[in-house]
């Protein structure tokens, strides 16, 4: 019976971030869109470290009884993010560093919650997280300028500009950023097709 209400409460949270996932990244610059994906990643690597590797390399094989917990989740984290970070600063806009940030943080959630929600709620959701990871993809013409972005906030906020996952073991240097910036992650990686013996 449980199950049931966690998977209802996910489908609608996916809902609602799918219905403006994609008017939200459009919204943004080239390299804000690519410090998204910088900070998407690196929630990926972070969640696939506390939930199993499945996060990262074939979401749509997550139980959707574990995917629809991960949404919650990562929406619990996504609103902490608007109501302490952005909501006191809203009048600010892109031009300030703090509002930026947080506005780059809840875009980075979004895809990830629309992402993994797909296993959760709703299959037919991939076609918008696909649309939302080749905006993302597209941008990575400005990883370098979206990293310093990243690196900028970092400074003034003494503060990790993407979430520390294992693989980054300290807070990020702008190699690190540029590469989450320019990188898809792994279950968008084709795997090698086996070559049949001889």
């Amino acid at each position: 019976m449980l199950s049931f209400f966690r998977r209802r409460r996910a489908r609608t949270i996916v809902e609602h971030v799918r219905s403006s996932l994609m008017a939200g990244l459009t919204s943004l610059s080239g390299p804000d869109r690519a410090a998204v994906m910088a900070i998407a990643n690196a929630l990926i690597d972070v969640a696939a470290e506390r939930w199993g590797a499945a996060v990262a390399n074939r979401p749509m094989t997550l139980d959707p009884d574990l995917a629809s917990d991960i949404v919650v989740a990562l929406s619990e984290s996504h609103e902490r993010v608007f109501e302490e970070g952005l909501k006191p600063i809203a009048n600010r806009g892109m031009d300030d560093i703090a509002f930026a940030q947080s506005m780059r943080q809840l875009r980075a959630y979004e895809v990830v919650i629309a992402t993994l929600g797909a296993a959760a709620a709703d299959k037919s959701s991939g076609s918008v997280v696909g649309e939302a990871w080749k905006l993302l993809w597209l941008a990575r013409e400005n990883a370098a300028q979206g990293a310093e972005e990243l690196r900028r906030f970092s400074k003034f906020a003494d503060a990790d500009p993407v979430p520390r996952s294992k693989k980054l073991r300290r807070r990020a240097e702008l190699a690190d950023l540029v590469r989450l910036s320019t990188t898809l992650p792994a279950f968008f990686l084709k795997k090698p097709a086996k070559r049949k013996a001889s």
